[in-house]
């Protein structure tokens, strides 16, 4: 079943985590942050879009019963 790794770490892996990075020291958004980065917002935001969009297709694969 759960081979050690979850769907989104496995999703994540094929972000450009590179090119974000270099996004982030382009225009500087790690600017006087402690502990919360970029990166980490990120993740968090695309966990919530995807968690989303998994609940709202999961209603139309869901049969009525009339």
């Amino acid at each position: 079943m759960n081979s050690g790794r979850t769907i989104f770490a496995q999703i994540m892996d094929y972000l450009p985590t590179y090119e974000f990075l270099q996004c982030v020291e382009r225009y500087p958004g790690n600017y006087k942050v402690k502990s919360f980065s970029c990166w980490d917002h990120f993740l968090s935001m695309a966990f919530a879009q995807l968690r989303l969009l998994i609940i709202t297709n999961s209603d139309h694969m869901i049969p009525r019963m009339i």
